[in-house]
């Protein structure tokens, strides 16, 4: 309990040195809780920063400083206020597709034009642990619970690769780019307000066909961020036929990010799961003929291993090891 009450102290002070450095006038609140996922900002006239309990407990002070500059930034930038008024246009315009989807993409842009905010209060090299904290937070709490008219620092994990590739590159997105972007988003959506009702999505939740995927390709379109020690990537294998029943074991220790792990032949797909810790799939002589297994990884930190076992003698197929992130 004291260690909790001196943490909590020393985030007090952190918060009261970022708001001293960064020229705020207004009075902030900190509040801790369990009920969201990522840390955020509400409030327009008394705003309060919240900050997942998970999180204050498994974060260092100097992690805790970049998200209170992230906060803090959002408030410089009226962020809350906008929020309430795309909420409200998105509720108006509720049958507009191309709209919404304007308004989703703004509000990632959003986080990306914040966080070359936060770079410019900070010193050189820190972009990097500014990187860091935020794929801890994702570490830390991976859920998606998040408070309406709020600006959460991560809500859509899609575009975590973008923030991370952008703060690497310290690339900025300035003020003038958002505006314009809303301006092209309104006049889109304004021409196709009245086509909403004929616009169709498209089902991509079919699987992979065999026929795009590369037998050979082992590591195929593999990526590596050096600067964050995240691996991004697709793995390729095939198993010979040997007409006989047989067992593949799939085992994973993943500390970040997914790996996707897919099993099929030209039939059917035999095995899908996200990162499976240790897992058997039993294939039938009947299954036997050109088995594949694909393995994409998504910002990826850990490692797997794939094992056939034949009864006569167990084969490795592939032992994968990324790189540990810093935390």
């Amino acid at each position: 309990m004291l260690k909790l009450m001196e943490t909590l102290f020393s985030f007090n002070e952190i918060l009261n040195n970022c708001i001293k450095t960064m020229n705020i006038k207004k009075q902030i609140s900190l509040m801790y809780t369990n009920y969201i996922s990522s840390p955020c900002l509400h409030g327009i006239i008394h705003p309060i920063i919240f900050i997942p309990q998970k999180a204050a407990k498994n974060i260092s002070d100097q992690k805790f400083k970049y998200i209170i500059m992230h906060e803090l930034c959002h408030l410089k930038r009226k962020d809350i206020l906008i929020n309430w008024i795309t909420i409200v246009l998105n509720a108006v315009y509720w049958f507009n597709l191309i709209i919404r989807y304007g308004f989703c993409k703004m509000k990632q842009d959003c986080e990306i034009s914040c966080d070359s905010d936060v770079l410019k209060y900070l010193k050189n090299n820190e972009n990097i642990q500014y990187g860091h904290t935020i794929i801890k937070i994702l570490e830390i709490n991976n859920a998606n619970n998040s408070l309406i008219g709020t600006t959460s620092m991560i809500k859509n994990k899609s575009e975590i690769k973008r923030r991370i590739a952008m703060i690497s590159r310290h690339k900025k997105v300035s003020l003038r780019s958002i505006i314009l972007s809303i301006l092209v988003v309104a006049i889109i959506g304004s021409v196709g307000l009245t086509k909403a009702s004929n616009l169709k999505t498209d089902d991509n939740s079919s699987s992979v066909s065999v026929s795009e995927v590369n037998p050979a390709a082992g590591f195929d379109n593999d990526e590596h961020n050096n600067t964050f020690g995240l691996w991004s990537g697709k793995d390729s294998y095939k198993i010979s036929e040997n007409g006989k029943d047989y067992n593949i074991n799939i085992k994973s220790n993943i500390k970040f990010g997914t790996v996707n792990i897919q099993i099929y032949n030209d039939k059917e797909v035999l095995f899908k799961k996200s990162s499976p810790k240790d897992e058997t799939i039993k294939i039938s002589k009947e299954d036997a003929k050109n088995v594949r297994i694909k393995a994409t990884g998504i910002l990826t930190s850990g490692s797997y291993s794939i094992h056939v076992n034949n009864k006569q003698k167990i084969e490795s197929v592939a032992i994968r090891n990324f790189q540990n992130i810093n935390t």
